[in-house]
């Protein structure tokens, strides 16, 4: 972890990763100060999961891209993406919102690249195969040019892992256990993906096995 500062603070019942991009609609009075003055100031804001009444110590920040709309009554829809992740040191109370003294989290150096070149291959040819069961698009023709902790948060922040998962990925400190867990979260993804597929398929009308069945 590297020095400390302080960032305002978001949180939600979702969890960011760096470079994930994450649009928001902001309705409380609250959240539209501070996100004005984040454009006022040009800064970023931590958005942290909430998990009921629990914050999470652990969280990624979010830079602003461009405020989509502005409403009459003060709302707006803005477009975000991760930034760099924190650890929440001290919660600070003393404007409309919340804010935190937060000092960076980053992963240690692996002392295997060969092991996270592996990791990383399997992490593609299982996102090429959820390809074929999902409709949301993923870029793989940019996971190569990819730095392998910037892919691993590609791999965790999968869409079909609960958010618990998620969090657990993103307080990881080592790029290789990121790989190794969350492909191995995949591997289970995958597997009740091709048990769904292959029974839609035998019941399906028309199919010879849904047909004997009928007699």
């Amino acid at each position: 972890m590297n020095e400390d500062r302080v960032i305002p603070l978001f949180p939600l019942n979702l969890v960011l990763f760096p470079d994930m991009v994450l649009p928001l609609h902001i309705f409380e009075e609250r959240y539209r100060t501070m996100i004005q003055d984040c454009l006022t100031g040009n800064g970023e804001f931590g958005i942290v999961y909430q998990d009921g009444a629990t914050i999470m110590n652990v969280g990624c920040t979010a830079r602003i891209i461009k405020v989509l709309k502005r409403y009459g009554d003060g709302r707006m829809d803005i477009l975000t993406a991760g930034s760099w992740r924190f650890h929440i040191e001290e919660l600070i109370e003393d404007k409309p919102y919340l804010e935190a003294r937060v000092a960076t989290v980053t992963d240690r150096e692996h002392e295997s690249v060969r092991e996270l070149i592996d990791l990383a291959r399997e992490g593609t040819r299982q996102l090429e195969e959820l390809q074929r069961y999902v409709r949301k698009g993923i870029n793989l023709g940019n996971l190569a040019r990819m730095e392998l902790t910037d892919f691993s948060f590609i791999i965790a922040a999968n869409d079909l892992f609960s958010s618990q998962e998620k969090q657990r990925f993103l307080e990881m400190e080592d790029t290789g256990e990121r790989l190794r867990e969350s492909t191995a979260s995949l591997k289970k993804v995958l597997w009740k993906l091709r048990v769904k597929g292959e029974l839609k398929r035998l019941f399906s009308p028309g199919n010879d096995f849904s047909d004997e069945n009928q007699h």
